[in-house]
């Protein structure tokens, strides 16, 4: 630990305790809850899904009660147009639950029509998704610290999920990189043969520009608990290299294994960006070099953290994770 490490303050309070209102409960549900069918790959029975919602405490409650709970989680969710599907055998049956990713990241292209025939007829309920990122910002607000650290975090992250594409080559267009304009230049770019600028462009401003402000907000966050100091910019500014270089290096990781692995292994189709002629860095560096690019973008992002020491452990894990899996 370093003094003064705004990301390692031994001396702040905890929150006070208390109970939470029947609304945060929900909404701690509900988080839990996308956490849980997130992380798998397939469907899950409820029991399953149960062991990462503490709100579905099985153990400590009648059974019925929470399986009524959950369902009425899941039909709100729906309603607000989160694709959580429910799975059943031949006979009706239900085995278990999970999450359609494919219209669950789609709402944030927000190019209605566009999507739905690149990516087959079904109809998309944006109105859900955009309540819900309502939901996001009125969190972010609630936020129990200064005022100032609040409207920071909020442009933080209302940029990561925008219209812009920052850099693209030599032409810096003002607009941090965000969600949207990474995903609309993607798309725009179907079939078309893949250049560095256009590459680097759309994977720094998709995923890259959502890891870079998970991090620097969480940075954001810290320093405003602890009191802002003179370090505070270069603290930012750090977390702000770790996470763009970090964010990078996963979505190049992703586009090599669309191409190495199997499609039971992913989870997805394999081989569909090779299909799509879509912008990856593979199709333009190769294999090998593109394996080479991820571990030296991950080494770049472990050297911004050096002078945070221990404390910054837990997001070099977080940055070899990404660098290692293999799905």
């Amino acid at each position: 630990m370093i003094p003064n490490d705004p990301l390692f303050d031994d001396d702040d309070d905890p929150p006070p305790d208390r109970r939470l209102t029947t609304s945060e409960q929900k909404l701690q549900r509900w988080v839990d809850l996308l956490a849980a069918l997130l992380i798998r790959q397939r469907y899950a029975p409820f029991d399953e899904l149960a062991k990462d919602v503490p709100g579905y405490d099985v153990a400590n409650a009648q059974r019925d009660s929470v399986m009524r709970t959950f369902e009425r989680d899941k039909d709100e969710l729906r309603r607000f147009g989160v694709p959580i599907e429910t799975v059943k055998d031949g006979e009706g049956e239900t085995l278990g639950y999970r999450l359609d990713r494919k219209a669950f990241y789609l709402p944030y292209l927000m190019v209605s029509g566009h999507e739905r025939e690149a990516h087959g007829p079904r109809r998309i309920d944006h109105d859900g998704y955009r309540a819900l990122q309502t939901l996001a910002f009125q969190t972010i607000s609630r936020l129990p610290i200064r005022g100032e650290t609040v409207a920071e975090v909020l442009q933080e992250v209302s940029m990561a999920i925008g219209t812009g594409i920052g850099q693209f080559g030599s032409l810096d267009t003002g607009i941090a990189p965000g969600m949207i304009g990474g995903q609309v230049v993607d798309i725009e770019s179907e079939g078309t043969e893949p250049t560095v600028e256009l590459v680097e462009a759309i994977h720094r401003a998709k995923t890259g520009a959502l890891i870079t402000t998970s991090i620097v907000s969480g940075g954001l966050y810290a320093v405003g608990a602890a009191g802002r100091h003179a370090g505070a910019g270069d603290v930012i500014d750090r977390l702000r290299t770790f996470g763009k270089n970090a964010g990078l290096a996963f979505q190049i990781v992703d586009d090599v294994l669309d191409m190495t692995q199997s499609s039971e292994k992913l989870g997805k189709t394999a081989g569909k960006d090779t299909a799509s002629v879509k912008a990856t860095w593979p199709a333009v560096f190769g294999i090998e070099q593109s394996r080479r690019d991820a571990a030296q973008l991950i080494a770049d992002a472990f050297a911004a953290l050096e002078p945070f020491g221990e404390s910054a452990v837990p997001l070099k894990s977080l940055a070899q994770y990404l660098m290692d899996r293999t799905h």
